[in-house]
């Protein structure tokens, strides 16, 4: 089942891919596929970003 993030896992994620954005670590894309993402909270408490390869790879 898909994972359904928090309100404030999105707000989350929406800062951390809009800085992602502004530092050229990442690119707009229009791609269909999109696999989710979720954050992992670290030892140390700072979020980490991480994208959910489970089901692409399952069939590729």
């Amino acid at each position: 089942p898909p994972h359904r993030a928090s309100v404030v896992e999105n707000n989350k994620i929406g800062a951390l891919i809009d800085e992602m954005l502004r530092n050229g670590i990442i690119a707009p894309s229009h791609s269909p596929w999109s696999p989710p993402v979720v954050i992992v909270m670290k030892k140390n408490g700072s979020p980490w970003f991480c994208v959910d390869y489970r089901r692409l790879n399952s069939i590729t």
